[in-house]
């Protein structure tokens, strides 16, 4: 057990040294999952092309002055945004391996990474605030999640 926990404490820099020893592969001779990903010209790179991540892309596209390309991990997302005419790369960001397949060219300047906006609201729902929409109310008197107050002695209230 001790010996296990010590390969794998040591992992990543053991197969980087093992790396930089033994011979390159052959790419033609590699699987799909396995072989590089090239970003190629692309100036922007979107990790994830979920509702955020395609709108993201979409309006890089709409600006027109920057060359644009997708990256996601779900085959069916990927193929079918293809069909629609994106420039997208199907891999897993969440991988340590992707990152050693990733071959950005040199133009690449901007990475982005959807995140969906996620604020706690009183009520303890998820929702996103945005400038088009109003603020969220604010707790009602029987809200239970609202601070109790005690009267000051001697004030009106």
């Amino acid at each position: 057990m001790i010996v296990s926990s010590l390969a794998n404490a040591y992992s990543l820099q053991t197969v980087a040294k093992l790396d930089a020893v033994l011979p390159d592969e052959n790419e033609s001779r590699l699987r799909a999952n396995d072989k590089p990903l090239d970003t190629g010209d692309a100036e922007v790179v979107v990790l994830g092309m979920g509702r955020i991540g395609r709108g993201a892309y979409e309006r890089f596209v709409e600006r027109g002055d920057r060359s644009v390309i997708g990256i996601d991990n779900d085959h069916t997302v990927v193929e079918g945004l293809r069909g629609d005419g994106f420039n997208l790369l199907e891999g897993d960001a969440t991988d340590h391996e992707f990152w050693h397949r990733l071959v950005v060219g040199g133009s690449a300047h901007t990475v982005v990474l959807p995140w969906p906006c996620t604020i706690r609201t009183p009520s303890h729902s998820n929702s996103c605030a945005s400038p088009a929409s109003p603020e969220p109310s604010p707790p009602s008197s029987n809200d239970p999640t609202r601070p109790r107050t005690s009267p000051v002695p001697g004030s009106t209230r």
